[in-house]
């Protein structure tokens, strides 16, 4: 009787289809910059020096994650990271661009009032290949430009597009 009632339970909760809300994993924690900013960091690109290696490079998405769109704080959520501040916006320095060919990936050096778990702060500019964002922080080399600021707010993302806070 009881193996009888558990099966007629779980047949009519698919009958009415009853789902389990989505699991939203965070998948880093950072600065995640306004659209101002984000355009700024674009723009800008065309003012940095890049040998023919980076002709066919696109500014854009990898995957999921936007370049020149954030600066990872850690990869992992902000009560991991011992981060407080979830929705405060802050303002970042741009201080210099690096590029290592070798590993094919270009970045914005950033002066931050946040210490971030992967060495040299930095917000990922370009992609070439099969790079990926994080090799970002192996950069050994950063040339110093005019610096100029950028805002965001500090968030963290998941895995499903949105963010924690949201941002409007």
């Amino acid at each position: 009787m009881k193996h009888l009632l558990k099966k007629l339970i779980k047949e009519t909760i698919k009958e009415i289809n009853i789902e389990k809300p989505e699991k939203k994993n965070i998948y880093y924690v950072g600065v995640i910059l306004d659209k101002n900013s984000q355009n700024l960091l674009r723009n800008n690109l065309h003012k940095q020096t890049f040998s023919d290696v980076w002709s066919d490079t696109q500014i854009g998405s990898h995957g999921h994650e936007q370049l020149n769109h954030h600066m990872t704080i850690a990869a992992n959520s902000a009560e991991k990271s011992g981060l407080q501040n979830l929705g405060e916006k802050i303002k970042l320095q741009i201080t210099g661009f690096g590029i290592d060919e070798n590993l094919g990936v270009a970045a914005w050096q950033v002066n931050s009032p946040i210490p971030v778990k992967s060495g040299i702060p930095h917000i990922t500019a370009l992609l070439k290949g099969g790079s990926k964002p994080f090799l970002a922080g192996k950069i050994k080399e950063w040339k110093d430009i005019i610096p100029f600021i950028v805002e965001g707010t500090i968030c963290e993302a998941l895995d499903n597009g949105e963010t924690n806070p949201p941002i409007l």
